[in-house]
């Protein structure tokens, strides 16, 4: 016997849903800004439901330096993905809450010559929640965290120069509390500013 759920999820709609996604990822596709000009829940909405995590990382990283004046910095320079005004060079992290209330944050170097980390958790109503923490205050926060290596990626635990970590963050844990009381960055465009 099927729940409401199951009822709900006919075919048709299916069919719906993946016409919507194609049309969205065959005009957004090859426009970088594509959503851009939209309010932040709604764009943040439009990345979650049509584009893949390998592309709206991206896309609302360089949507975050556009917003806040910030250069984008090739991934060569080894300085995270963008720089402020003041040439401070931050690393920019996205994470959606997954279904168990979590946020991961993956590929965190602390040996790249960066200034800053710019963790963005974005929760279920697609409010993006932005965490400020410099290179001083990176080991804390890692330790704070227990981060582990990505991927399980044997040679980093012998070359921290290939160091790649991640950390997860239950939404209204202790962590949490930790990162809103020390992290959290209200005014972003003032914060970057003056970093």
């Amino acid at each position: 016997m099927k729940n409401k759920v199951e009822e709900l999820i006919t075919e048709e709609l299916l069919d719906q849903q993946l016409e919507s996604r194609n049309l969205v990822r065959e005009i957004g596709m090859p426009n970088k800004k594509f959503g851009f000009d939209l309010p932040m829940s709604h764009f943040l909405k439009l990345m979650y439901v049509h584009f893949t995590s390998q592309s709206y990382g991206s896309r609302i990283e360089n949507r975050i330096i556009q917003e806040n004046k910030l250069t984008k910095v090739p991934s060569s320079f080894d300085k995270g993905d963008a720089k402020t005004k003041l040439d401070k060079y931050g690393e920019i992290k996205i994470s959606f809450k997954n279904t168990k209330g979590d946020f991961s944050f993956v590929q965190i170097r602390p040996h790249q010559k960066c200034h800053f980390y710019l963790l963005q958790a974005i929760d279920e109503n697609f409010k993006p929640y932005t965490f400020i923490v410099t290179i001083d205050e990176i080991d804390d926060v890692l330790k704070e965290f227990k981060a582990t290596n990505c991927h399980g990626v044997s040679k980093n635990k012998k070359d921290v120069s290939q160091e790649e970590l991640r950390f997860t963050v239950s939404h209204n844990s202790a962590g949490w509390s930790y990162l809103c009381d020390n992290f959290l960055c209200n005014d972003l465009n003032t914060k970057l500013m003056n970093i």
